[in-house]
């Protein structure tokens, strides 16, 4: 695929952001066309967030013309029950990919890709970008580390150990400072 089109799940988190922001990231890398849009704003505490502006605010991925993009990828939604049956339907025009950590997932992609033992959508993004060599520059990383930390309480939920040395990794190879980039962007 070539033109892709991604959106924010409704009420978006700190792991929807993240995850849609470093797929964008490494695809656009590709030299892949992507368009991230979301119909609801983020909290506050995550319009810090440099990257956050590479979504459009207010468009409704359901009044998008599917017929312009190649693929549509869900990342971190759950189930589509936040969406029409006109836009369920319109899905079946087009390639949807689902990537989820959720154990709600209904499989509703032709193509999933679920870990219901990840703790977060981006701490299965790490796994998959490193398994394909992916390089975690600064940009990357830090995508990934605002996913991981906001879904799971700053490492409270999950298996805290596995995401701590995750996030070490990003920290390390994204040459991060923790205090200041995720609390003083």
């Amino acid at each position: 695929s070539n033109k892709i089109l991604m959106g924010l799940h409704p009420r978006p988190d700190g792991d929807s952001l993240g995850s849609c922001a470093a797929m964008k990231y490494v695809l656009e890398g590709l030299g892949k066309t992507v368009r991230l849009v979301s119909k609801d704003k983020i909290s506050e505490g995550l319009e810090y967030y440099g990257f956050n502006k590479e979504v459009e605010y207010g468009v409704d991925i359901q009044n998008i013309d599917l017929k312009e993009f190649d693929c549509i990828i869900f990342l971190d939604h759950g189930s589509l029950s936040d969406y029409s049956e006109e836009f369920k339907e319109k899905l079946r025009q087009i390639k949807v990919i689902n990537i989820d950590h959720h154990s709600t997932n209904s499989y509703y992609g032709d193509m999933n890709y679920i870990d219901t033992k990840a703790p977060s959508c981006c701490s299965l993004l790490f796994e998959f970008f490193e398994s394909a060599r992916e390089k975690f520059d600064r940009d990357l990383s830090l995508r990934l580390l605002v996913g991981m930390c906001t879904d799971t309480a700053f490492f409270i939920h999950g298996n805290s150990v596995e995401n701590l040395k995750k996030a070490a990794v990003l920290l390390e190879r994204g040459k991060l400072d923790y205090k200041k980039d995720l609390y003083n962007p």
